[in-house]
């Protein structure tokens, strides 16, 4: 029997195709700025190579308002310059 899952999905878009060169390399460095504890992986990176998408579970309970904030907080580190938050939202998916 599967059931749903809700997950919160990040997605960070390059402001310039130089910045997006280097855009897994910026990936790993979001994930490892994020809380530990929220267990995130990368999702994908987009077909043009300018938008990174980051999920994780709500498993610990973390409200999305919190996930938004939080994620824009770290994608204001240096490393993580010419990159910009544009979606953050909790996503359904099924689970076996």
């Amino acid at each position: 029997m599967q059931s749903v899952s809700r997950d919160i999905e990040l997605v960070a878009r390059a402001r310039s195709a130089a910045v997006a060169e280097g855009a897994l390399l910026s990936a790993v460095r979001w994930l490892a700025l994020l809380p530990a504890a929220w267990r995130a992986e990368l999702h994908g990176v987009a077909d043009d190579g300018l938008s990174i998408v980051l999920r994780f579970s709500r498993d610990g309970g973390v409200p999305v308002p919190r996930a938004c904030a939080e994620a824009r907080k770290v994608l204001d580190d240096p490393a993580l310059d010419g990159w910009d938050l544009v979606a953050c939202r909790e996503v359904a998916h099924d689970t076996p």
